[in-house]
């Protein structure tokens, strides 16, 4: 499946650098990882996604609260959130590595904040399909974050500055069965990883019926070490958003 220019279909503008703060020291924000947004339609939810390690510490006690600053109607906004969605996996006592929010739509409506830059989710067997028709031909997968190389913060005056950055490499292993997958022959920095950690693999797809490409979310980082990247497949989190979907219209 070759795509030229496959860099102008890269969803940066999807990415975020996560910032945490502890209410105890407000005027310290970190940044911790990386996140991105998805919606699955025809719900009009939006969702950000991330690797739960890096709001939760070793303790599983949430390191601070998350936030998101985006640039939207000729402004800096910080969105709020109204859900807060983890899954463990059967018969499991702890939880996998990702977590999602959800945005709060009462705030997006009261801020008259119409759209957010966002990856549409696809089914399971798209995603299936695609690692493993990458995985066998050795075709290139993308990773998009915000490495900690390219993130600085001043508090004195407070100043935050954050670039994303694209890393294309290869599925070197990938466990259907347990949703696991290892990217590596990266053409990045080996020592540069820490930051990644939440960004979208992402898979592009030409569309049979058009001339478009589609971006596809097939993973989530979970961790970096060694030149390479562990992922956990998107199909964990697609299931996470279908059941908060499913819920919420019970609710209805």
């Amino acid at each position: 499946m070759s795509i030229k220019n496959t860099s102008k279909y890269i969803p940066y503008d999807a990415v975020v650098p996560l910032l945490l703060i502890d209410p105890e020291h407000a005027d310290f924000p970190y940044f911790s990882g990386t996140g991105f947004f998805v919606h699955c339609p025809p719900s009009e939810e939006i969702f950000l996604v991330t690797s739960r390690h890096c709001i939760f510490d070793n303790n599983d006690k949430l390191r601070g609260d998350v936030t998101v600053f985006k640039e939207m109607n000729e402004g800096i906004i910080r969105l709020n959130f109204s859900h807060m969605l983890e899954t463990k996996k059967e018969n499991d006592q702890f939880f996998e590595d990702i977590i999602v929010f959800v945005v709060d739509r009462e705030f997006l409506k009261k801020e008259n904040i119409k759209y957010i830059s966002s990856v549409e989710v696809f089914d399971h067997e798209v995603v299936d399909f695609l690692i493993d028709h990458i995985f066998k031909f050795q075709e290139k997968i993308r990773i998009v974050g915000y490495p900690s190389s390219c993130k600085e913060m001043t508090y004195s005056p407070n100043k935050v500055s954050a670039d994303a950055r694209g890393v294309v490499g290869k599925i070197e292993e990938y466990i259907k069965e347990d949703c696991i997958g290892v990217v590596s022959d990266l053409n990045w920095d080996s020592s540069d990883l820490h930051g990644f950690s939440g960004s979208p693999v992402i898979g592009l797809c030409p569309n049979q019926y058009s001339k478009d490409v589609e971006v596809i979310p097939l993973g989530v980082v979970v961790m970096g070490a060694d030149s390479r990247f562990r992922f956990v497949s998107f199909n964990i989190v697609t299931n996470v958003i279908l059941n908060f979907i499913s819920s919420e219209s019970g609710n209805c």
